[in-house]
């Protein structure tokens, strides 16, 4: 590959140019996550940025004209092609909506192309005589002070961005401060998920207790009701299966029926119009039960400009990865729900994950945080630890096999300690379903496609 081939792979002029458009519909979105002018490769770019970012600073209401007024006094207009290739800019086609997609991926770029640069500069001063370990650790040194996360920024460059977000809130007050899963209990407490937060959700249950038609139906919820797209990561169940799952409780119809075959009337209907929903929501499925955390980041990474908010993963223990650093299970488990975490926090994504529990847990007891898999460090990486358990009844009235019992354990930012029954697989249908929903339909409150 020649070094103009090379070169080419460092940049991308259509996404900067996407990145600096949705700034000027809204500043605002600058705070959702902040660059810098040198992440911008090409000149004319650069020069548009560094005067927005003053105006930013300068707390001025953004307009054309005043961009245009402050690069002309500054004799930098016609080195940023004109106002021709300004209101070009503002005409591409973008969404302010999708502003920190594109800033993450600009910033990774720029991370590529001082990397590129770094190590070549690193080879010529080898080359000439340098010392290896010092030059490594110049090289190291120079791409670590590049890296965000090691900036520190003033209290008051963020001040007016979370103050318009608190006041917007107490003016226009809500139900929920995430997207509602449509599970009330679940929303109550939870108040849904917070992807912009880089909510970790972890799952854990014993093998065959319901982890997955949960997960199934939190993300079927997520994107059909709301519209949110998202990613199901499925490591061990095929995607026809998954898909099944989906179909039985879109439908109401057993996953048995759907296995078998029914003559019963209305069947079929329903089952077109579970495909039907199917087609329309924004979801897409991986079925690979040997990918590994990079390759679930690097696709994650593909799919932010597709609007994706959240993923599931199926489950924490079947994803590959760090086997070559830690040969330990709970380790290579506490690196891998590390890694988790900071693919949610970096992507400002919802991240479900679902994790089996110790053996000495599956007693038919009460689940705790303690109970899940792997070391101690998954239960603090977690923002909602959510455990799925056998009937666990009040006052020593008798289990019951169609229901299950909902542990919040843990919920970092809102009300955790929280235990709530929930009816699951009556009539063999897989799906969860809220007591009092349940009860409004056998008293004829609720109409039946309204439970589902």
């Amino acid at each position: 590959m020649s070094e103009f081939d090379i070169i080419k792979k460092l940049y991308d002029k259509e996404l900067e140019e996407k990145c600096i458009a949705s700034l000027m519909v809204d500043l605002k979105n600058y705070y959702d996550f902040p660059l810098f002018e040198n992440v911008f490769y090409i000149d004319a770019n650069r020069r548009i940025f560094k005067t927005m970012l003053n105006m930013i600073k300068d707390k001025e209401i953004f307009d054309l004209a005043i961009l245009i007024g402050r690069l002309k006094d500054s004799g930098e207009l016609e080195k940023c092609g004109g106002e021709s290739n300004i209101y070009r800019i503002i005409s591409t086609e973008y969404s302010s909506l999708y502003y920190e997609s594109y800033a993450r991926r600009l910033y990774e770029i720029y991370l590529r192309r001082e990397t590129y640069f770094g190590a070549t500069e690193l080879v010529k001063r080898i080359l000439n005589g340098e010392k290896v370990i010092e030059a490594i650790n110049k090289f190291s040194t120079n791409i670590n002070n590049k890296l965000l996360s090691s900036e520190s920024i003033p209290i008051s460059s963020i001040l007016d961005n979370v103050y318009d977000k608190i006041m917007e809130r107490f003016s226009n007050p809500r139900e929920f401060s995430g997207v509602p899963y449509r599970m009330a209990e679940l929303d109550k407490y939870t108040k849904g998920l917070h992807p912009d937060e880089g909510e970790f959700v972890l799952i854990g249950g014993e093998p065959g207790i319901g982890k997955t038609v949960f997960a199934v139906q939190m993300a079927v919820n997520l994107a059909y009701y709301n519209n949110l797209p998202g990613i199901f990561y499925s490591l061990e169940m095929t995607a026809e299966k998954l898909i099944e799952r989906m179909v039985s409780y879109l439908s109401g119809i057993s996953l048995e029926k759907i296995d078998l075959g029914s003559k019963e009337e209305g069947d079929v209907e329903k089952i077109v119009n579970a495909f039907e929903i199917l087609h329309k929501i924004p979801l897409y499925i991986v079925e690979n039960t040997r990918m590994n955390i990079h390759e679930i980041r690097a696709d994650l990474n593909r799919r932010l400009l597709d609007g994706v908010k959240f993923f599931v993963i199926d489950y924490l223990q079947c994803v590959r990865g760090f086997e070559d650093v830690v040969s330990n299970k709970p380790e290579r488990e506490a690196m891998l729900s590390r890694e988790i975490r900071d693919i949610c926090r970096e992507f400002r994504v919802g991240g479900i994950v679902l994790s089996s529990v110790l053996k000495e847990a599956m007693d038919g007891n009460l689940l705790t945080k303690k109970s899940l898999r792997g070391s101690g460090e998954i239960t603090h990486d977690g923002d909602v630890i959510l455990l799925i358990s056998k009937h666990q009844p009040e006052n020593g009235t008798p289990k019951n096999n169609d229901m299950r019992t909902i542990i919040i354990d843990k919920n970092r930012n809102r009300k955790g300690g929280v235990v709530f029954d929930m009816f699951f697989g009556r009539n063999g249908i897989m799906v969860f379903q809220d007591i009092e929903k349940r009860n409004l339909l056998l008293n004829g409150y609720l109409n039946r496609k309204d439970l589902y």
